[in-house]
């Protein structure tokens, strides 16, 4: 995320002042290049350019190449042992020489792509779809190449913003494809593509449920309702028990936010013992069984916080029944 931040801003200046080659540019050819070739320059990229999920992002002071200097570090490997990985920024262009071809929407606008560095290859983009439609398309289009969803061990889920959820492709053992597409008020849908040839350590690697534990496996991933933001979040696993929580910026009441996670969770299976509300609080119990016979428990609890009036804090908690927690 801080890396596609650092993309936008400098695509928001290159916008505005023409691409030169700088001192920092020839003096490190081998570390951070960044090319201009193919990019589309459009007059309302910039400040007004928001990072997906952030708010505003605006450049204040400087010049190009102080700008071109500060990506340059952000993606530079500083830190101690760190791998001797080139990193190229194509700016408004896919890479030259991509690692694998991925289609892309007919109406695609690419902000900017990636290679190197801590993934493969990362696409920015717009488009005019909605971000169901993209990933209709995507799983479409790749389909035929043999692309396919990563086997069921490796799904979990928690917390999730609304339209932004992502999700993952796998094509055998070669590589892994996650995909997260936002719907934005009055703007185009953003976008981001991740692409890994090695799937070792991936969701498309995880053949066995050895990679991931049993009480993950049973959360569902709970989207939340359009125009609450979420503030941050975590999520907890183990074989007996897992949790997942997220503060949530809304005016919402706690009892309509609960009702809105309710049927997700027994989309996923889990079915609900009890429900209550009072007093800036909801909560419920659920139950559920695995498909080892094993029963667990859920308590899932929304409630007001002092942080603020229109903060909300959300957690879903469950058990293994024999496991004493």
């Amino acid at each position: 995320m801080k890396r596609s931040l650092a993309l936008l801003l400098l695509l928001g200046l290159v916008a505005c002042v023409q691409a030169q080659p700088t001192a920092q540019d020839a003096a490190n050819p081998s570390d951070i290049q960044v090319s201009t070739e193919e990019l589309v320059v459009v007059e309302a990229a910039g400040p007004e350019i928001a990072a997906a999920g952030s708010g505003r992002v605006e450049i204040i002071g400087g010049s190009e190449a102080e700008l071109r200097e500060f990506v340059q570090r952000w993606f530079s490997n500083v830190y101690p042992g760190a791998p001797a990985t080139d990193t190229m920024i194509y700016l408004g262009s896919l890479p030259q020489d991509p690692p694998l071809d991925l289609p892309m929407p007919e109406d695609a606008r690419i902000i900017a792509s990636i290679t190197g560095h801590y993934i493969d290859m990362e696409v920015i983009f717009d488009t005019s779809l909605t971000s169901e439609e993209v990933k209709d398309f995507y799983r479409d289009a790749l389909a035929a190449a043999g692309w396919e969803a990563p086997p069921e061990e490796s799904q979990g889920g928690g917390f999730v913003p609304a339209g932004g959820q992502g999700f993952s492709l796998c094509l055998e053992d070669e590589a892994s494809l996650y995909l997260t597409a936002l719907d934005r008020p009055e703007a185009p849908t953003d976008v981001r593509l991740n692409l890994n040839t090695s799937t070792e350590g991936f969701e498309c690697g995880r053949r066995g449920p050895e990679y991931y534990d049993r009480g993950g496996e049973l959360i569902p991933s709970l989207e939340t309702p359009a125009g609450v933001e979420m503030r941050g979040g975590g999520m907890s696993t183990g074989d007996n028990e897992a949790d997942v929580s997220a503060t949530l910026k809304t005016d919402v009441s706690v009892t309509e936010l609960a009702n809105h996670y309710y049927p997700q969770l027994e989309a996923a299976g889990w079915q609900m013992l009890d429900s209550a509300s009072a007093g800036g609080a909801a909560w419920s119990t659920w139950s559920i069984e695995d498909d080892r016979g094993d029963v667990w428990g859920g308590t899932f609890v929304i409630i007001e916080t002092p942080l603020a009036d229109d903060a909300r804090f959300a957690l879903f908690r469950i058990a293994k029944a024999d496991s004493g927690n």
